[in-house]
């Protein structure tokens, strides 16, 4: 144990924030208030403002009522039961305005002294993954029908319906 607090004690604030803006994902730590106290370039991203803009803040300053409420609950979830809360939610990124369904995962962090800092949180990406599930379950569901002896209208109304659902564009 000794020589894993010589390790992070050569860690410094600023070698920490160079790991923290390393990280592809959008990471952000806030106080048990809401209040931002720090984040990384994704996550500037997502809301289209520099940390210096963010830190202090709260998400009712940069997103819906609804949806501030929606971060608020699973922050009060992580910090109270103790335990990670995930959970998926759809998000627009003000910069360049491209819509992420994120799998986002928080969890309260604690001091040496055992006291609540606040909690943690770190969203991925999901949006290719859960297009793939869908297209798959569609796939599987057109093979059951041909498979079935389905009459040929009823196959080609469920390929324009998937394709509806998965891709609107191109129709």
């Amino acid at each position: 144990m000794e020589k894993q607090n010589n390790s992070l004690a050569k860690y410094t604030e600023e070698s920490l924030r160079i790991l923290l803006q390393a990280i592809p994902d959008p990471v952000w730590l806030k106080d048990p208030d809401g209040a931002f106290l720090a984040c990384n370039h994704r996550f500037e991203k997502l809301f289209g403002y520099k940390e210096s803009e963010i830190v202090g803040r709260t998400d009712y300053d940069f997103v819906s009522k609804e949806q501030a409420d929606i971060f608020r609950k699973f922050d009060l979830l992580a910090m109270e039961s103790g335990n990670p809360s995930i959970n998926e939610e759809w998000v627009t990124f003000a910069e360049g305005g491209h819509r992420e369904l994120l799998e986002t995962t928080k969890i309260a962090v604690f001091d040496a002294q055992d006291k609540l800092i606040g909690v943690l949180g770190i969203s991925h990406d999901i949006t290719q993954r859960k297009n793939d599930e869908l297209f798959e379950k569609f796939r599987s569901s057109i093979l059951e029908l041909i498979a079935g002896d389905t009459l040929l209208p009823v196959v080609l109304e469920s390929i324009v319906k998937g394709v509806e659902q998965l891709r609107p564009e191109m129709l």
